[in-house]
């Protein structure tokens, strides 16, 4: 009994500093009385360790182990050893004959306390008055941590503000309870206290309180997203009301996308999902998936953003054709819709306004696959969806999807070589963001503009309105698409020629999208950095980065970030020597470039002109050998690797160069010499006329290596070639 006076700080420093401290504290566990238990301070997780080292007669104990049990308990002493003694008899710990311990991590996170510990804890609340029990199990519905005037409004005693702060005031002083960390505050000095007072509430009782609850958070927030969503969602769902949960949760599913938690976007969404299963209409889920899928596509996770938005169309009734000729006749079909409706506009507009949600639904679900397909560049995919979005747009009134749907025909036209029609498309896109009033649908058009000038080396139209568009997506806390146009615009200074300020800004965009957990401009910093590495001859350095972002690369998915990645791997690996290992990855990036069909995306050039560099290299190497080493694979190729070049320039002007550069690498290896300058003079030309120096420096230096050129013009390729090198 005279242990009950000692002050817990001493208790504390006894069980630190003193020999035999455990055998100590065993005393004090078995002897005092339930009413003290609770009061000893928590445990580190060190102490934690040796605590439960101790009593299971180890040496010491794993980490994950000690970290799991730690957490379990929050420190707390007599649970921790009564929690490491059952779970040992249950067998989730397991301590062999030489005394090393294993544990079940996933087991130990939710292993059931022993009916002892809960006694103990149920019987420090049967010390309470019954007013005290009820508000503090009250208590317990709202949360491990909760406020006077939340237990107030939703009591079933109908107990004024005043009686409750009594209530939880002297709960505290049984040491249940302490203060928090604002006023009228109060925390739970255990989940377990909260747990335990919880189940003695009876299942009715605890079901309307939930409702009482989640109806007086909501009255606080109104109707805009906000951080008590996700709790609000769970007091909905444990009250049984699914519908009013599932609102809650897409709510909460956009206020983590708008300050970018968008790995807890996506656990809500699917949490949503899987309450509607049985009882959501299609259009609900479809709007859940759509959603779900801009939360992976948030997250650089673009396979299942695509999966999502698949499911999406599915429950509305358009499912992406599965089989590639059907692909191919719908793509047909959008094809000659979207003529007639250039003929005809206003023939097409939907008189069904009970229909325009849904068609408004099924463009914005097609649009959003717009992007999965254009980062598999899955040509066929790609301008299905982009077709039918803009289709369905049409339909109805402008809108944003209506902008976005019309900035992708601007940007499919101009690739095409149609100018005159992309001009005109990107002007009904405009035209139809004023229109719908819509800043960020705005800044999309202006985006995707810039993204077609940069294919056709535009430099100061495009930096322009990539600038312009970066600037509105920070104005409107759109994270990913902040980080897109950033990338964008980086590329743009890496094709001028601004090496040093494209590095320090690729550097920076992998920070950034580190912070977000945003995978694809992860990779996108890291390989585009690394290819400025690789040019500049610092293979080690760009070597370590290019692997270090391998497997984060294939969950991308992202069909030029891939080929980029593995032809700067080739080429580092061939110029440090490793001829066979450069010539591995060369052959995964080829067989990536040979799966492609009709390439749109500017960014795949560097891929593309590395890979060609490192089979160009490979046949001069071959060459090089014995007459008897075979020098057709090799050759073969090469060759593929340079039609893969011009198949890539039929779309993306800025890989002209490049595609000249390695046809007249080619013929030259050939020994096609006359051919092999032709080419060289064309893409010199076309390199001087887009304003792209490296591509410039690397045709007069090939010119100069292996044509026949005069004194005085190979002087002036010598000076302008090193001037730009330099």
């Amino acid at each position: 009994g005279s242990l009950l006076n000692i002050p817990r700080t001493l208790i504390v420093l006894s069980l630190r500093l003193e020999p035999g401290s455990e055998q100590l504290y065993r005393e004090y566990v078995a002897d005092a009385a339930h009413a003290t238990v609770l009061q000893l301070g928590p445990l580190s997780r060190r102490q934690t360790a040796a605590l439960v080292s101790q009593r299971l007669d180890v040496n010491s104990l794993p980490e994950d182990v000690a970290t799991a049990i730690f957490e379990r308990t929050e420190g707390h002493p007599l649970f921790v050893e009564e929690l490491a003694l059952a779970m040992r008899d249950a067998g989730v710990i397991r301590v062999d004959a030489v005394g090393h311990v294993k544990g079940a991590i996933e087991e130990l996170a939710t292993f059931t306390y022993p009916a002892t510990v809960q006694s103990t804890v149920a019987s420090r609340i049967d010390q309470l008055s019954l007013p005290q029990q009820l508000s503090l199990r009250v208590a317990s519905v709202v949360g491990r941590d909760f406020d006077v005037a939340t237990v107030a409004a939703v009591h079933p005693a109908q107990v004024t503000e005043d009686e409750v702060a009594k209530h939880l005031s002297d709960i505290e002083r049984h040491h249940l309870l302490e203060r928090g960390t604002e006023d009228d505050h109060y925390v739970f000095k255990h989940g377990l206290i909260a747990e335990v007072a919880y189940t003695t509430l009876p299942e009715e009782e605890r079901r309307r309180i939930h409702e009482r609850v989640a109806t007086s958070l909501l009255s606080r927030v109104g109707s805009e997203p906000s951080p008590l969503d996700p709790v609000i969602a769970q007091h909905w769902i444990r009250a049984g009301n699914v519908e009013h949960a599932e609102a809650a949760l897409e709510r909460s599913a956009r206020y983590a996308m708008g300050i970018a938690a968008y790995r807890e976007a996506v656990n809500f969404l699917t949490e949503a999902q899987e309450l509607g299963e049985e009882g959501a209409s299609p259009p609900e889920r479809a709007r859940w998936a759509t959603e779900l899928g801009a939360a992976y596509r948030a997250l650089g996770d673009l396979s299942a953003s695509h999966r999502a938005l698949e499911e999406a169309a599915s429950f509305l009734g358009r499912p992406l054709p599965a089989v590639r000729a059907l692909l191919w006749l719908g793509l047909a079909g959008q094809l000659i819709r979207q003529v007639a409706h250039r003929l005809a506009p206003r023939l097409f507009i939907s008189r069904r306004t009970d229909q325009h949600d849904r068609i408004h639904q099924l463009a914005t679900v097609y649009f959003a696959m717009a992007t999965t397909t254009f980062a598999s560049q899955d040509a066929t995919a790609l301008f299905y969806v982009g077709l039918a979005a803009t289709n369905e747009a049409e339909r109805i009134p402008p809108s944003a999807v209506l902008a976005r749907g019309y900035s992708f025909m601007s940007y499919g036209t101009g690739t095409a070589g149609m100018r005159g029609a992309a001009a005109r498309y990107n002007d009904r896109a405009v035209a139809a963001a004023d229109a719908a009033g819509d800043r960020q649908a705005s800044a999309d058009v202006g985006f995707n503009h810039s993204v077609y000038l940069t294919s056709i080396g535009d430099w100061g139209e495009a930096g322009a309105a990539t600038d312009r568009a970066i600037a509105e997506f920070d104005g409107l806390n759109l994270h990913y698409d902040y980080l897109n146009a950033s990338a964008a615009r980086t590329y743009q200074l890496l094709l001028e020629g601004r090496w040093d300020e494209a590095a320090e800004r690729y550097r920076e965009l992998a920070r950034e999208a580190e912070k977000l957990e945003e995978a694809l401009h992860i990779v996108w910093g890291r390989v585009w950095g690394a290819s400025i590495d690789v040019r500049r001859g610092e293979s080690a350095v760009a070597l370590g980065e290019l692997s270090a972002v391998d497997a984060l690369a294939d969950e991308v998915g992202e069909l030029p970030a891939q080929i980029a990645r593995l032809g700067f791997l080739a080429l580092g690996e061939w110029r440090a020597g490793r001829h066979n290992q450069a010539l591995e990855h060369a052959t995964q990036s080829l067989d990536l470039m040979k799966r492609t069909e009709w390439l749109t995306a500017p960014h795949a050039y560097d891929g593309f002109a590395a890979t060609t560099r490192v089979w160009l290299a490979a046949l001069e190497r071959s060459r090089a050998e014995p007459r008897g080493a075979s020098q057709h694979p090799v050759r073969r190729n090469a060759q593929r690797a340079c039609r893969s070049m011009s198949r890539l320039a039929r779309t993306v002007n800025i890989a002209r160069p490049g595609q000249h550069q390695a046809w007249g690498r080619y013929y030259s290896l050939t020994g096609q010499g006359r051919r092999a300058m032709r080419y060289w003079g064309q893409g010199l030309t076309e390199a001087e006329r887009l304003g792209m120096p490296y591509e410039e420096a690397l045709l007069l230096s090939a010119m100069l290596q292996h044509g026949d050129l005069s004194a005085k013009r190979a002087t002036n390729y010598r000076e302008r070639a090193t001037a730009i090198f330099e």
